[in-house]
This record gives C-alpha cells, sequence and structure tokens, in this order.
C-alpha cells in the first residue's frame, strides 16, 4: 500500500475525482494497465496486471455507485431528436456490458440507430475506422454527420474521420 496513491495518480485518479482527459476518463484497458505497470516496475515489485485484469475490475465495480445523467430530460430529449430524423450514433471506448448498463439505467437505449463499443470490431478512438463504417453502412455524407463527445480524442476521431466534432 505505500505506492496506492501513485498507482491511482499514474490512470488519473485523485481521491474520489478523476482528472480531466485522463486514462481513466478516456483511456483503453491496455493504456491502463501499463501506467500501472510502470509504477509497479519503478518500485521494483514484480507484480504486473494485464488490459484483460482491468477490464474485469472495472466489470466488477460497476455494481457500485449510481448512473446519473448528465442533463434533466435526457431520454425526452433524445426522442425529439430522434423524431426529427435524427440518427443517432454510439462509438465508445467501452467494453459492451458497461455500455449497456449506462445506456439502460439511463433509459436511452432504443435512441440509437447503433451502438458502437470496444468489442474488437474496429479499432478504438482516435482512429475512424468507425466512422467510414457508419458512413458507407447509412450511405452518409461526411458534411451529414457530426460528432458530439466530450474528450480531446472525440475531436481527434472526429478530424481523422473527416466529420465535424462538437
Amino acid at each position: 500500500r505505500p505506492f496506492l496513491e501513485e498507482l491511482k495518480r499514474s490512470v488519473g485518479l485523485r481521491g474520489k475525482t478523476t482528472e480531466k482527459n485522463s486514462i481513466i476518463q478516456k483511456g483503453t484497458y491496455k493504456q491502463a494497465a501499463d501506467a500501472i505497470n510502470a509504477v509497479l516496475k519503478e518500485t521494483g515489485s514484480p507484480a504486473r496486471v494485464s488490459g484483460q485484469e482491468i477490464e474485469t475490475i472495472f466489470l466488477e465495480s460497476t455494481d457500485h455507485g449510481e448512473i446519473c445523467p448528465a442533463c434533466d430530460g435526457l431520454p425526452q430529449r433524445m426522442k425529439e431528436l430522434r423524431d426529427r430524423g435524427i440518427m443517432l450514433f454510439l462509438v465508445t471506448t467501452d467494453i459492451p456490458a458497461i455500455t449497456y448498463q449506462c445506456l439502460d439505467g439511463l433509459g436511452i437505449t432504443s435512441f440509437f440507430q447503433e451502438v458502437i463499443t470496444d468489442n474488437g470490431a474496429f479499432p478504438a478512438k482516435p482512429d475512424p475506422s468507425a466512422i467510414n463504417y457508419l458512413l458507407e453502412k447509412y450511405r452518409l455524407e461526411p458534411e451529414d454527420i457530426c460528432m458530439v463527445g466530450d474528450t480531446e480524442t472525440d475531436m481527434l476521431f472526429a478530424k481523422n474521420g473527416g466529420i465535424m466534432g462538437i
């Protein structure tokens, strides 16, 4: 436990909050494992963790806490967009189990035309493969879609895919 705080800091945890654009917010399980392993190595510990082990820890921790919307009336707002004929897609670096737990908990799963998670089908953002797939599958033009995101990675994803980022 002497370097627990250093391990937490390596992925962007500060007490009960996370740092903006930290690994814990926008990184992959492999990136989290790499950051933790760097601290373990630096401290001389022979222990190591894998991305799969980090994923398992995240899955086990989803039973704790509460799923809270970022704004009031989220399902109603999503319905209004869908009713206007706007197709909604989700591209996330989260795994399917966590993604659907969150979407179902917020009551918004049904509003998405398609949900793309980190299930190995596409490279992680900011690689534009998921954008290219959606453009082709739904016969869309880049100027017809935009990426609404909350991280620098999301904006780089949009740029790499040749679409607008908000």
